[in-house]
């Protein structure tokens, strides 16, 4: 189990991912809600009930440890009950909080490379029946994805764009001809 007031930082959070038993002591957080003008609380995004009583610093947590572990912000905010433009919100008036969710997904990409390229390169074991029961099994790759790999890795071999030039790299040479045709000069057909 994660302690997210123990997280501080993206390392933080790993070590605990990793099992690392001994968690920062947390940072005590004197801080309250700021206030705008005429004492009302500061503008953004509306808050669900069962949030109002949680920090903010303890929802950021929560939302990175979230999408740390199911890789898309839309998952994220289902799994902690948050709404994605309050994620949005953060990204753009915490500067704190947009490095570290930056440093994650970074780290999430590299997990999905990585997922991606075992995929298409290792491929998976896929069950065979045979009249309903099990008989054996069978390896699969994803084409498709390795195609997109490839592309990446070496577009200029594998790029789907195919420039065209003419004569010894010069520009395209195109001849238009049009063709008037005067519709009182054309043989009319014979009605009889």
């Amino acid at each position: 189990m994660i302690d997210l007031n123990a997280v501080e930082s993206v390392r933080d959070l790993e070590r605990q991912m990793a099992g690392d038993t001994a968690p920062k002591p947390p940072a005590p957080d004197n801080k309250k809600r700021r206030k705008g003008k005429r004492g009302k609380a500061a503008a953004g995004p509306p808050l669900a009930p069962e949030n109002r009583l949680v920090s903010t610093r303890q929802r950021q947590k929560a939302f990175l440890k979230a999408y740390a572990e199911c890789c898309t912000i839309a998952g994220a905010a289902q799994l902690c009950g948050l709404s994605r433009d309050e994620h949005y919100h953060w990204l753009k008036k915490s500067p704190q909080y947009f490095t570290i969710f930056k440093d994650i997904q970074a780290r999430v990409s590299e997990l999905v490379e990585s997922v991606a390229i075992h995929r298409a390169v290792y491929g998976w074991m896929e069950p065979v029946y045979y009249q309903g029961n099990p008989c054996g099994q069978v390896r699969r790759y994803d084409g498709g994805l390795m195609q997109f790999i490839l592309r990446g890795m070496m577009p200029e071999k594998y790029s789907s764009k195919v420039e065209m030039s003419g004569p010894e790299g010069g520009p395209v040479q195109v001849k238009v001809t049009v063709v008037y045709v005067d519709p009182k000069n054309q043989n009319e057909p014979d009605s009889g």
